[in-house]
């Protein structure tokens, strides 16, 4: 199947009411999802997966037994399987979130029940500030964790030659624009658009001018 390109902005209109959620793609088991956050969810955990929250637009507070920490446009922050939380706002939000959607094959004893005792403080991560670090164009860096999956960040400026896809990729520019040829044809991804390449496709990259870019894979075991 080819691939799709996906436009944040316009998927967000698509939520009409608070904690409305759809479903943008999915990169193997892991499923990217969009929602409005207004109001405040009841205080819920999830046993199997964790969840990482990505605020598009808008601001919102995320609750949690490991502490609360509010997340704006271009901030993240995962919240560990097992975790009590909620996230609320005043104000309308636009959310990208990111766990996993088959649990099949999930390992016997991965389910965690409460939070341990000394455990680290939930932690925000800004991508803007984490992308001011990078010097050297498509060299990624791990940003967070999310189960047996890393999100990172890269920066691209020039172009990288034809390569095939090892597994799933999710590309994601933050900001900029980069243009993403496959044997598709070429994809003109700008701030807010995503697409995902399919394990084994081959794909190139350009970007004429500074982009920011995350991706999202599984790890490599």
């Amino acid at each position: 199947m080819p691939a799709r390109k996906i436009n944040i902005f316009e998927e967000a209109l698509k939520l009409i009411e608070p904690f409305a959620m759809v479903d943008l793609a999915y990169v193997s088991d892991m499923t990217v999802s969009l929602y409005a956050c207004q109001g405040a969810l009841a205080w819920h955990r999830h046993l199997d997966y964790d969840e990482l929250f990505l605020v598009h637009n808008g601001t919102i507070i995320l609750e949690s037994e490991l502490g609360s920490t509010s997340l704006r446009p271009g901030e993240l922050a995962v919240v560990p399987k097992g975790i009590a939380h909620r996230s609320a706002s005043m104000l309308w939000s636009i959310v990208l979130l990111l766990h996993v959607g088959v649990l099949a094959d999930r390992r016997n004893g991965d389910r965690r029940l409460h939070a341990v005792k000394g455990e680290r403080q939930l932690a925000k991560v800004s991508i803007p500030d984490q992308a001011k670090q990078i010097t050297q164009p498509f060299v990624p860096q791990s940003l967070a964790q999310v189960d047996d999956f890393v999100l990172q960040l890269f920066v691209a400026r020039g172009s990288i030659p034809w390569r095939k896809a090892s597994q799933d990729i999710m590309l994601l520019v933050h900001e900029g624009r980069i243009d993403l040829s496959t044997p598709d044809g070429l994809s003109v991804l700008n701030q807010g658009e995503m697409m995902v390449i399919g394990h084994s496709v081959s794909y190139r990259m350009l970007a004429s001018e500074r982009a920011v870019v995350l991706s999202l894979t599984r790890m490599k075991q």
